[in-house]
């Protein structure tokens, strides 16, 4: 399994194993996000989202 991000003329990808657990996957999708965005940004987009609600939270 693969996730990319494509930014510009850029490909991000990552590779995982076939037994790839969702958390791994997370953790492999925070990777990515950074290679586009400032780890900061990252952190501060986990705080704000709600994986309740799989969402941006309101509180």
């Amino acid at each position: 399994m693969e996730m990319r991000i494509k930014e510009g003329s850029l490909t991000y990808i990552k590779e995982f194993d076939e037994d790839v657990t969702a958390e791994e996957m997370l953790i492999g999708a925070y990777e990515l996000i950074a290679k586009v965005y400032s780890q900061q940004s990252v952190i501060n987009a986990y705080y704000h989202t709600d994986p309740d609600t799989m969402d941006i939270r309101t509180d």
